[in-house]
């Protein structure tokens, strides 16, 4: 007998579950179940991928919008649900990884020429910002119009700063452009363009203004160290450029320094630059420090500096510890 229509109800229920939960972890499964059922809308839960990016963390995790284009493509309702995006991208304020998802989305569109997607995306970008985001969107303007989509980035910017003195820039999006395009001189270009149009030119002054003063800031703030052990001392922590940096003579210096450190805090410290670093003198004592069982920063900084010695003994004696401890 052919199931009832309540049977037959409940099944298409359940497929949907099935179809929401899956778009919402990102997974396969929703296209699979896409591509056996075209029978069944599932624009209803496209639509809230679309309007929402449901990564757990949008700063770290793959970019969904291709995923979402791809349900899109399988949907009889495809016109509905890209109203549903140019809508969002123009209102959307609260959620910065729901913006960059609708830019996103909405640039997969303008590559497939749909002109009302782009127009929609040059329309959004620093208009009515989320606060601390007017990036947001700037990486779609270039991949879709390259030098011009910088030019048109940089009015934009410079029209908002003549209007509020207090907005500054930094040259991530003018140094992204230039890594990606090593055979065009993207500053000359923009003072081309600044001959002849004030907002391009402000843009770049103020630049190289926020530059000044950074620069003016970090010099005014750095504190000089009779040595490396001072300043290791004196810092939570150093970069890791002046780790990898440190001379022979400052790392021995340091190696001295930790044998005879009797403050904890100090020797986690100290084991930092030898985990960047081999580590000059007897390396049993990295080996003791690796077998500590009361504070496990100094244990794992010493095991991680245990990389840079070749001792097998030293790492078989190790290893019989740790399965011991």
């Amino acid at each position: 007998m052919p199931p009832s229509t309540a049977t037959r109800m409940t099944s298409e229920n359940e497929i949907r579950k099935r179809f929401f939960a899956s778009s919402k972890r990102g997974t396969g499964e929703a296209i699979l179940i896409a591509k056996k059922y075209p029978s069944i809308d599932f624009s209803k839960y496209i639509i809230k991928g679309v309007l929402k990016n449901y990564a757990h963390d949008g700063q770290s995790e793959p970019e969904r919008a291709t995923y979402i284009y791809d349900l899109i493509s399988l949907s009889s309702q495809k016109e509905t649900i890209r109203k549903f995006l140019l809508q969002a991208l123009k209102t959307e304020k609260k959620d910065t990884w729901t913006l960059t998802h609708l830019f996103a989305l909405a640039k997969i569109f303008a590559q497939n020429e749909d002109n009302e997607a782009k127009k929609a995306i040059f329309k959004r970008f620093l208009n009515n910002p989320i606060e601390a985001s007017d990036w947001v969107g700037y990486s779609e303007i270039l991949e879709l119009d390259g030098l011009n989509g910088l030019i048109y980035i940089a009015k934009k910017y410079g029209q908002l700063m003549k209007q509020k003195p207090e907005v500054w820039a930094d040259d991530v999006i003018i140094r992204h452009f230039q890594e990606d395009n090593k055979n065009i001189n993207v500053l000359e270009e923009l003072k081309i363009v600044a001959k002849n149009n004030e907002y391009v030119k402000i843009y770049p002054d103020k630049i190289k203004q926020v530059e000044e003063i950074r620069n003016s800031h970090y010099h005014e703030n750095q504190k000089t160290y009779e040595n490396i052990i001072d300043e290791i001392i004196d810092k939570p922590r150093l970069t890791y450029r002046k780790y990898k940096r440190l001379s022979e003579a400052e790392i021995r210096l340091v190696a001295e320094a930790l044998i005879k450190e009797q403050k904890e805090e100090n020797v986690e410290k100290f084991l930092i630059v030898f985990t960047h670093n081999k580590f000059p003198l007897e390396s049993a004592f990295i080996l003791e420090l690796a077998k500590h069982k009361k504070n496990l920063t100094i244990r794992n900084r010493a095991i991680g500096s245990l990389k840079y010695l070749k001792s097998n003994e030293i790492r078989l004696s190790l290893n019989i510890n740790l399965l011991n401890s």
